[in-house]
């Protein structure tokens, strides 16, 4: 019974301290104490937001720490430190509200007349220039970047399906890895470039390649581009490649009269396409003039200038070349005469074979005067009731001429431009000859542009007509598609350079955004099938050109003299009077 009473006492003793304690504290205690000790609920709540929160910050860590390294995303981060940024849409959305500092009147271009040449301009450094050229070099990283992921060492890249293209040069060719990396040079990317050069050096065998290629393509983009990256960067490797390309294309040529075969076949020699167009013929003077001087081997300017002497003296339309010739006799094909694409490559080459000769090349300027002359007698630039001038063909069997332009032939206004920047280092041309041609130039280039905006997409279409019915438009259902491809974007940056007018700059941005609307996927870029067809239509495939010319165009549209960048020595301003471009944008120096 003692015991008991003891126990009981204790028991009492015990709750007596308790009921005490309970009064002494302090009640805020109290509240916590009975929910957090006496409800249940509260106390699994409490629980469950602990391991969520744990488990949160667990898989934070995990994916910070795995994120990719070469296979970042610049679109979506900063490039330099990581940090998320705005996406690229929203960015170019909110510049387009804040350009009222340098907005323009579009009517104030149709009375535009260039001014006073100038081949360095003075350019002042301006916030949202530097900006823009930030936003276009992330989407050279993120083009670059798919192209790695899905199409490494082929042509191109099908981004719609993340698979890769080799139709044009067959299995491992690495077209867009050879034609992009002057691009890549010029940006300062040098990491991607490492990489590119890497796998020309051990992967580029040109000599393997078992179907037919085209002959032009192949002497502009593959030997032109590694002779490009030869000049930019003094790497005797490209200098090597493109010696090895050069000599096996020496089958394509015909053994009597020298002429190139329209395609053949490396591995073996086997010629194709007996009547190649003139741009085939005799478009690669720059490529060609250039390896023999770097290489000391004689045989290739003189396969060029051959072929040069022999097209100053055949008979000609009016002063006029036709647009194909038969390899084994020299002789034309028909009687198409146009200034248009194909046939104004050779022009080009014409006046760029000139500047880049340091104004010694006078065959080529005769050359080059003589046909913009009869193109004028010809009435080959006419001008539309609306007062837009556009580039037509004519055929001189029917006496008829066309009433489209091509979108290919939008470049034609830089090779004026050009061609009147040439004229001043001649006596025998004077002010009016160069006002004339350069008038000329910034008049195409502004049809061009208005081919771009009066699409649905502000891209422009393939053909755009001139009649009673269309003004710069196409409103057919053929011929509407829309490549990736640099040619209006050339004129842009020639006619910024040479005239310093902001408007081209406005015009290239233009461009780019629509460019950006239309065309962008997650993976890449997509050429279009149709330009007024809306939703937008694409046909899964980037082309090559846009990573080696067009992004390279507008990233040099947007870099200045005083730009910090520019003081880095893998990223060039690229001067006009110090390198001149050839057909697929690479860049070749001037002599000294």
């Amino acid at each position: 019974m003692e015991d008991k009473n003891s126990e009981t006492e204790k028991l009492h003793c015990k709750e007596g301290v308790r009921e005490n304690f309970e009064l002494e504290i302090d009640p805020k205690l109290y509240v916590w104490d009975k929910y957090f000790y006496r409800d249940r609920r509260f106390k699994i709540a409490l629980y469950i937001f602990l391991i969520i929160l744990i488990i949160s910050l667990i898989l934070t860590l995990v994916l910070f720490y795995i994120r990719p390294i070469h296979y970042y995303d610049p679109w979506n981060y900063d490039d330099k430190n990581g940090s998320t940024t705005k996406s690229f849409k929203q960015l170019v959305s909110d510049f387009s509200k804040k350009q009222s500092s340098t907005e323009y009147d579009q009517n104030d271009y149709k009375n535009t007349t260039a001014t006073e040449l100038s081949p360095k301009n003075t350019l002042k450094k301006d916030p949202q220039t530097i900006l823009r050229k930030k936003f276009i070099k992330k989407i050279a990283y993120k083009v670059w970047d798919r192209y790695e992921r899905y199409a490494w060492g082929q042509d191109t890249l099908r981004p719609l399906t993340k698979e890769y293209s080799f139709h044009k040069y067959g299995i491992n060719s690495g077209l867009t890895i050879v034609t992009s990396l002057s691009t890549l040079w010029i940006m300062g990317m040098t990491e991607q470039f490492d990489r590119g050069r890497q796998w020309i050096e051990n992967n580029l065998h040109f000599n393997q390649i078992n179907q037919y290629v085209n002959v032009h393509d192949t002497i502009t983009q593959f030997v032109g581009s590694l002779l490009s990256c030869y000049a930019l960067t003094d790497d005797p490797m490209f200098r090597d490649k493109a010696l090895e390309i050069a000599e096996r294309l020496e089958l394509a040529y015909h053994p009597i009269t020298g002429l190139p075969y329209g395609e053949f076949i490396p591995s073996t020699g086997l010629v194709t396409d007996t009547t190649p167009n003139l741009s085939t013929i005799g478009g690669q003077q720059l490529e060609y003039r250039f390896l023999s001087e770097i290489t000391g081997i004689r045989k290739f300017y003189n396969r060029v200038q051959l072929i040069q002497n022999r097209l100053h003296t055949i008979k000609k339309v009016d002063g006029l070349y036709r647009k194909q010739m038969y390899v084994e006799t020299g002789q034309w094909v028909n009687e198409l005469v146009t200034f248009a694409k194909p046939c104004s490559i050779f022009y080009s080459s014409l006046i760029k074979s000139t500047i880049r000769s340091k104004w010694n090349d006078t065959l080529s300027m005769k050359m080059y005067v003589d046909a913009i002359e009869a193109a004028f007698k010809m009435d080959l630039f006419p001008i539309s009731r609306n007062g837009l001038q556009f580039v037509r063909n004519y055929h001189q069997a029917g006496k008829k001429y066309g009433d489209f332009m091509n979108y290919d032939s939008c470049y034609i206004g830089a090779m004026l431009a050009l061609g009147a920047s040439a004229r001043k280092h001649f006596l025998s041309y004077n002010s009016e000859h160069i006002k004339t041609e350069m008038n000329l130039a910034e008049s195409i280039t502004r049809t061009c542009h208005e081919a771009s905006i009066r699409s649905k997409s502000g891209l422009p279409p393939h053909h755009f007509y001139f009649n009673h019915a269309e003004e710069a438009t196409n409103m057919r259902s053929t011929h509407q598609e829309f490549h990736l491809s640099s040619e209006l974007m050339e004129s842009y940056f020639v006619l910024w350079r040479l005239t310093g007018n902001k408007q081209y700059r406005e015009f290239a941005w233009e461009l780019f955004e629509s460019i950006t609307l239309n065309c962008e996927t997650e993976n890449g870029f997509s050429n279009v099938q149709n330009v007024n067809h809306e939703p937008i239509h694409l046909n899964n495939y980037q082309d090559a050109t846009f990573l080696a010319a067009t992004l390279k165009y507008l990233y040099l549209i947007f870099t200045d003299k005083d730009d910090d960048e520019v003081e880095n020595s893998h990223s060039k301003l690229i001067l006009l009077d110090e390198w001149v471009f050839n057909s697929f944008g690479q860049p070749f120096p001037v002599k000294k």
